[in-house]
């Protein structure tokens, strides 16, 4: 009984943590004390129900955003978001050992596995990310400080209590680098999804109405906000005035399936420059099935805007760190975030997305441009 309400006790941090750590990059460093609670379990299933807790407090706004999606009811966005969790919740399980000696090795690889493909396409919130909390401006030594940080805590999880006291003594300082000449623009407009060509063109004369009377510069749009990007559609944003240049998100299509793209559009001329390397599974990756998004992974990590090298990112894979992490070696200097988040409006899922991103500007001092339509 006493194991019992033990392993109760670290579930209950556990989701709590997973809660509230994502909230804002203040709360984030949290996250770090997941390993800690995993190595205190006194089982295999109980250290499956630790990581469990954790993924599911993070991710409960799939349950309510799935079923807006869909346009089904609540059991298919629970369906999605159990499994979700479970899958990563799993490495963890599998990871447990008794054995005191091998579990820092056994921590580091649920963390690799959680963060990378196959499970890491569903591998967001990964503690990794606090590290642009707690070491900003470390850049690649401050992920290799937050890991040994969380496996130190496996063998010593007294340790967990680090960051809090970090915090308490040193709070966060990290802002923002502003972007000279650089915009980013959040929405709310109306998206029904698939073929809403009259949508498509309602959102686009919008935000022509709206960069009239914009500065010159660069100006970053929300995912989605051309629709299917068609001769209709380029011939449409020739009227943008004169020393704009806008990154933009649309669709284009790729035989029977569909690429979700960044389209680079200035002098009267829209090159498509970025095809999403993870979509989301399921929603939108469905490899299988006619009309599936495609996923270009570890395609074209940055694409050059002007004298910027710039990692953009559409939507899922803000909350995913594989991605990010190669882009920034593929030497990005800004980060660009853009999604069309009208299905998670009313969910935790966009504050999520935001701290994710402000995270990763934070360790590698990088500029962060986010469009976000809601």
């Amino acid at each position: 009984m006493r194991q019992l309400a033990w392993n109760l006790v670290l579930v209950a941090v556990s989701g709590f943590i997973g809660m509230v750590a994502w909230e804002s990059l203040a709360l984030l460093p949290m996250v770090v004390a997941l390993p800690a609670l995993w190595t205190m379990a006194r089982s295999r299933w109980a250290a499956f129900a630790v990581a469990g807790a954790y993924y599911l407090a993070v991710s409960r706004g799939l349950i309510t955003g799935t079923a807006t999606y869909f346009d089904a009811g609540i059991a298919y966005g629970t369906a999605i978001w159990l499994l979700a969790g479970v899958a990563l919740a799993a490495c963890w399980g599998i990871a447990w050992t008794d054995n005191l000696a091998q579990r820092p090795l056994r921590a580091f690889l649920a963390l690799l596995a959680t963060t990378v493909p196959p499970v890491g396409i569903v591998g967001w919130a990964s503690p990794v990310v606090a590290a642009g909390a707690l070491f900003p401006g470390w850049h690649w030594w401050g992920l290799v400080a937050v890991v040994v940080l969380m496996l130190a805590m496996v063998w010593r999880p007294w340790l967990a209590g680090l960051p809090v006291v970090w915090l308490l003594v040193s709070p966060l300082t990290a802002t923002a680098t502003p972007l000279p000449g650089w915009q980013g623009h959040d929405s709310q407009l109306e998206y029904r999804g698939g073929a809403d060509l009259a949508g498509a063109f309602r959102r686009q004369r919008h935000w022509l109405d709206a960069l009239d009377d914009a500065p010159a510069g660069v100006h970053v749009l929300p995912e989605s906000t051309t629709g299917p990007w068609t001769d209709t559609s380029a011939s449409l944003w020739r009227s943008l005035p004169s020393g704009h240049r806008v990154l933009m998100g649309g669709t284009v299509m790729a035989g029977d399936k569909t690429d979700n793209v960044v389209i680079d559009y200035q002098d009267g001329e829209g090159e498509v420059v970025y095809r999403q390397r993870m979509p989301v599974p399921l929603s939108m990756w469905r490899p299988w099935q006619d009309g599936s998004t495609r996923a270009h992974w570890f395609a074209n990590p940055v694409i050059e805007v002007g004298d910027q090298t710039v990692a953009p990112l559409i939507c899922y894979e803000m909350f995913l760190t594989w991605p990010v992490l190669q882009s920034v070696a593929a030497g990005a200097d800004v980060l660009v975030g853009m999604a069309n988040d009208w299905w998670a409006s009313e969910t935790s899922i966009p504050t999520i997305q935001q701290t994710h991103i402000a995270a990763w500007g934070a360790l590698f001092s990088l500029p962060v441009v986010t469009a976000i339509n809601t």
